[in-house]
């Protein structure tokens, strides 16, 4: 009898994470905020860093879609629930949320995933080489990010970005020279 009540948990578990990752895909923000209500009534906790084949989670389709209500409803969810989201998480194309929402030119969600991140003692995953690839066409964004960098001792490719060190690549302007020559 155990057997058939884990079998059904299983299974209710495997339709909420594909529901799950349905309404989210498809910024289906009534459907999500059901399936959160009725995890809250069920005392059920919904698996929001499950991933879909691809390896892209929750948070990797909202900030793809560029639907910030959805992100704010997934960090009050990880918050209420004493959950951690997997912000630094890779899908099997290489993208996290902090270089989709650069990519996507979303300040706002990389403010929310600064903040949650800060909030979580979480050091954002900003990989020196994936910025390398990236054009930085907001100003905001390139301050944003190395104030971040600053304030967290992070290396970037074009120089490393802390109090004590502010060693430059000589071939390349740092991201030091780009915010000097815009502001």
């Amino acid at each position: 009898m155990l057997g058939n009540v884990s079998s059904n948990n299983e299974i209710n578990n495997i339709k909420n994470n594909l529901h799950l990752l349905r309404a989210i895909d498809n910024n289906d923000i009534k459907s999500l905020k059901q399936l959160i209500k009725n995890a809250n009534d069920t005392n059920c906790i919904l698996n929001i860093n499950v991933k879909s084949v691809n390896g892209i989670y929750p948070l990797l389709f909202a900030v793809r879609n560029d639907n910030i209500e959805i992100i704010n409803l997934l960090i009050n969810y990880a918050n209420n629930n004493n959950v951690i989201l997997n912000i630094n998480e890779k899908d099997n194309y290489g993208s996290y949320p902090v270089l989709l929402a650069i990519e996507r030119n979303n300040i706002e969600i990389i403010k929310l995933l600064i903040n949650y991140a800060n909030k979580n003692n979480i050091i954002l995953n900003v990989n020196e080489e994936d910025l390398n690839d990236v054009t930085f066409t907001s100003i905001d964004i390139l301050k944003l990010l190395v104030h971040y960098g600053y304030e967290h001792n992070l290396n970037f490719k074009y120089g490393k970005l802390s109090k004590e060190n502010k060693d430059l690549s000589e071939k390349k302007k740092s991201f030091f020279e780009i915010i000097n020559d815009n502001s």
